[in-house]
């Protein structure tokens, strides 16, 4: 598909995947991926929290591993310790190319999460870029108007922009960059007055 559209392409390595399998994988992306088109490579998706398998699981293994006692930063650090390996495996087989850029997650709503899964295991010397996911939302009720939803919205707008800062000034710490791989409003879903909505 990517080389159809002439396209980049971001994929997400599996968060049980083997080396073998990311061994593979890079091999394949380095024979196929038209020469012209960049490969962005993540660890799993939104290690940063617990809310998906790859972050629950991170959490065990860096427990297990004695990362720290503490379970967030022992996510953290299983997070860039795998993100690490990653780096390792597919540099192996791209070499020093522009055309490969690693990307770890962290959590937009808390920039300490970019400070301190770069600065744990080493990350910050193996990725090329820090990416996030700068949702807004507020919490709704009934009697709120249109007038109080977007007054609401556009103060989470300026609480976000100041924070994304502060993800900047960690990065630039480091010479990487700052990729959004998602965005948007936040109020689909999750109760009925946002299904309302």
């Amino acid at each position: 598909m990517a080389n159809t559209l002439g396209k980049n392409i971001w994929i997400n390595i599996p968060h049980l995947a083997t080396n073998d399998y990311i061994t593979n994988l890079a091999q394949l992306f380095l024979n196929t991926l038209e020469p012209h088109l960049t490969v962005y490579v993540e660890y799993s998706n939104e290690v940063w929290g617990t809310q998906f398998p790859g972050g629950q699981y991170a959490q065990a293994q860096g427990i297990l591993s004695n990362y720290s006692t503490d379970p967030t930063q022992a996510r953290f650090c299983f997070l860039g310790q795998r993100t690490n390996d990653i780096s390792t495996i597919w540099k192996n087989v791209f070499g020093t190319s522009s055309r490969l850029q690693i990307v770890v997650n962290t959590q937009a709503v808390n920039a300490d999460t970019t400070n301190r899964i770069l600065s744990c295991r080493g990350t910050q010397a193996y990725v090329n870029a820090v990416a996030i996911a700068p949702y807004i939302s507020i919490s709704l009720n009934d009697s709120m108007s249109f007038t109080n939803i977007f007054t609401g919205l556009n103060s989470q707008i300026t609480t976000l922009a100041t924070t994304i800062q502060t993800h900047l000034v960690y990065t630039n710490k480091y010479g990487l960059s700052l990729y959004c791989y998602e965005s948007g409003q936040g109020l689909t879903g999750g109760d009925s007055a946002k299904t309302a909505l």
